[in-house]
């Protein structure tokens, strides 16, 4: 999903869109081989070389700051529930009624 989040705001940031349909795995053939890491029906110039340093992730790391501050926020909230007094808790307030 972060991968998915990530690619869609580079492609709005670049006014571009990708539209995806799903195929049979009968009908493409090289999408399978690509999954299985057979390569040597496809041209190494074709080839795209990619360092992970060198790629946008700006929104994976925001929101990874953010999963790591509501994670320590909870720990913090569970730790003072713990450190809290004792006492009986009632479901509902008794009236006279």
């Amino acid at each position: 999903m972060l991968i998915n989040m990530q690619l869609s705001a580079l492609l709005a940031r670049a006014r571009l869109s990708l539209n995806l349909k799903w195929r049979p795995r009968e009908e493409n053939v090289e999408a399978d081989q690509l999954t299985n890491e057979q390569f040597d029906a496809f041209s190494l110039e074709a080839r795209v070389h990619v360092v992970f340093e060198d790629l946008d992730l700006s929104l994976v790391e925001a929101l990874w700051r953010t999963k790591s501050q509501f994670d320590a926020a909870r720990q913090e909230a569970k730790a003072s529930d713990k450190t809290a007094a004792p006492g009986r808790k009632r479901k509902y307030d008794k009236t006279p009624w």
